[in-house]
């Protein structure tokens, strides 16, 4: 094709067509820049497929990871509760004189020691990250999924190291004063009128039945409603039924 485009050009030449080479030196120029921005518009509109293509997969597989994140939650949910519940009724009794002991009790007192939390899974935002968050197009969506991946699961990892922190303190005081210990379950007393007197366990009971009301009431709900959020405007935007 240039072979062909180079012996026009020199015929024109030779016959001393100046003129007619001038414009048909210009109508090469104009088809090669039309080639040119053919080419590069086909590689682009592959390269926006391919992008498109991984952009539902990628959203895809975050929609199933909170799912079965939304679904942890409201267990651990239930299960928090549960055990507030417990540690509400033993942060009361504590308060006043102490009643005959029974087995009854120790329930509440297995209620304070547990670790109550559980692990986010971030690994599918994150090879979406590493990949650019632009590939999202939808504006409203990439905010979401920045609220929900960077600062919501980021709080959830704060709680996870209170948690242990917490329960460090917790081991360290049950093993010493109880035995038979099921965690967040049952923990028998090895001296029952001691316990009721010490000024530090009250604390401790009264410190935990403070930090996981907070995270029920406030952590918790506002982790479900921002993971309700983003589903939502995932299942819009791909079409998820």
């Amino acid at each position: 094709m240039i072979k062909f485009f180079r012996k026009i050009r020199q015929k024109l030449l030779i016959e001393n067509k100046v003129s007619k080479y001038v414009l048909y030196a210009i109508g090469e120029i104009l088809l090669i820049i039309i080639g040119v921005v053919i080419a590069i518009s086909a590689t682009q509109w592959k390269s926006d497929k391919k992008d498109s293509i991984y952009e539902k997969e990628a959203l895809n597989e975050i929609y199933k990871g909170l799912q079965l994140d939304y679904a942890k939650l409201e267990l651990l949910q239930k299960n928090t509760e549960k055990g507030i519940e417990r540690i509400t009724i033993l942060d009361s009794l504590l308060k006043e004189k102490a009643p005959v002991y029974s087995s009854s009790l120790d329930p509440l007192f297995g209620a304070v020691y547990g670790f109550r939390f559980f692990s986010m899974e971030k690994a599918n935002y994150e090879d979406l990250k590493l990949n650019s968050l632009n590939l999202i197009k939808n504006r409203d969506l990439r905010r979401q999924l920045i609220i929900v991946f960077e600062s919501e699961y980021s709080t959830n990892d704060k709680i996870y190291e209170i948690e242990i922190w917490v329960n460090e303190i917790l081991r360290s005081y049950y093993l010493e004063n109880f035995q038979n210990i099921r965690f967040q379950e049952s923990a028998t007393p090895l001296n029952y009128e001691k316990l009721w007197s010490d000024s530090y366990y009250k604390n401790i009971v009264a410190y935990r039945l403070t930090f996981l009301k907070g995270v029920i009431n406030r952590d918790h709900v506002r982790f479900k409603n921002e993971m309700e959020k983003l589903m939502k405007l995932i299942e819009a935007y791909i079409e998820i039924k």
